[in-house]
């Protein structure tokens, strides 16, 4: 088996840990903040009505079942899974991050 030697090894972490830090970081940054938004809209939502029972729900889930909606949606649809998850699936500085 052959192995790279590990001055090779090294350059090629720093070089991936430099790009995981570039353009997309503020982008990174807002996508973080639109995610948070949306799971404090669904709690909120959530436990607005009086319930006794017991509810276990992962924001993360939902945000990414919806986001898989938008890829086949269309028309209104998809202006209402847009404005529930604050972005759209399909935009430019999305494909980005994903």
């Amino acid at each position: 088996m052959c192995r790279p030697p590990a001055a090779a090894s090294l350059l090629i972490f720093l070089w991936l840990v430099e790009r995981s830090h570039c353009d997309g970081s503020s982008l990174q940054e807002s996508m973080a903040a639109l995610h948070a938004r949306f799971a404090l809209g669904l709690y909120q939502t959530l436990t607005e009505t009086e319930n006794d029972s017991n509810l276990i729900v992962s924001p993360v889930s939902v945000s990414l079942s919806l986001g898989l909606l938008q890829f086949g949606a269309r028309g209104n649809t998809l202006a209402q899974l847009e404005g529930t998850l604050g972005y759209n699936v399909n935009g430019t500085s999305v494909c980005l991050v994903l």
